[in-house]
């Protein structure tokens, strides 16, 4: 049973929840058979024939995952697991649907949140509220492309905090309010209610208020990917909800277990 996705989840609801997500892996085909190379990773359309079966299916989000870096011994193996940039492939994959949820995947390692969030607004945009994001840190060293400052990976948890802080106090800079038309002060856009973000961070320097209009209110719903202590409890302070693998059911209690009393300490709903 899914619930259905009228509008996004902005914070993990009070009574359990069973939220439906797809992922369109190319590896999952035999890419030495003919049958397996017709749906070609290479071609968006598989994409978004995935994403329409999905939303059929009742399912309620529709994820893009995101790999930095070229693993040349995977490329030798079967297709890769990135082909299109996610938030541009989420794009397209939200103006063929109409109500499933489309979760692109942003790294704090090597993007900045003003562009984080100039991008996920948009998004949020295209799809009329229909935006979900998945923020990771990045497991694989060596991928912050372009550049030079390196940040190590017991760091990581805190610089993914501060992205989420300063992403979100982004996205508030710019209430729908504003947009609303004032005729009688010969205004279109209230810019007055524009805020400014003035950050100074550890990791990330913000001043100014985001460029762009969100189409919602609310945040986005926000995934992080984690089974380490320190990253669930990453999550239970800035997510509503995690991506974990378990070898067990029992495992998978477990960790839920640990996950809901991090939450509870945090002072959020479990």
């Amino acid at each position: 049973m899914t619930s259905p996705l009228t509008a996004p989840v902005t914070t993990p609801p009070t009574t359990p929840t069973l939220l439906l997500n797809a992922q369109y892996l190319p590896t999952s085909r035999d890419w030495r058979t003919e049958a397996g190379r017709a749906d070609s990773p290479f071609l968006v359309d598989t994409f978004v024939r995935e994403a329409r079966r999905a939303e059929e299916a009742g399912f309620d989000a529709f994820f893009q995952a995101d790999f930095s870096g070229v693993n040349r011994a995977a490329l030798r193996a079967g297709p890769p697991l990135t082909v299109f940039e996610p938030f541009q492939a989420a794009a397209l994959i939200a103006s063929a649907t109409s109500r499933i949820a489309v979760l692109p995947t942003v790294s704090t390692l090597h993007t900045h949140p003003f562009s984080a969030a100039r991008s996920l607004a948009s998004l949020d945009r295209i799809s009329r509220g229909r935006a979900w994001v998945n923020v990771v840190s990045s497991f694989r060293s060596g991928t912050a492309i372009g550049i030079t400052r390196a940040t190590p990976p017991e760091r990581r948890h805190a610089q993914t905090e501060e992205f989420l802080d300063v992403l979100r106090r982004l996205w508030a800079s710019w209430p729908p309010e504003a947009n609303r038309p004032d005729p009688a002060r010969d205004r279109f856009v209230r810019e007055e209610l524009i805020q400014d973000v003035v950050h100074h961070g550890t990791f990330y320097e913000q001043t100014g208020p985001l460029d762009m209009a969100p189409y919602s209110a609310a945040f986005p719903f926000v995934l992080q990917a984690t089974s380490s202590l320190a990253g669930l409890r990453l999550a239970a302070r800035t997510g509503d909800g995690v991506f974990a693998g378990t070898p067990t059911l029992g495992a998978a209690r477990a960790l839920r277990a640990i996950l809901r009393a991090e939450t509870r300490a945090a002072g959020r709903p479990a």
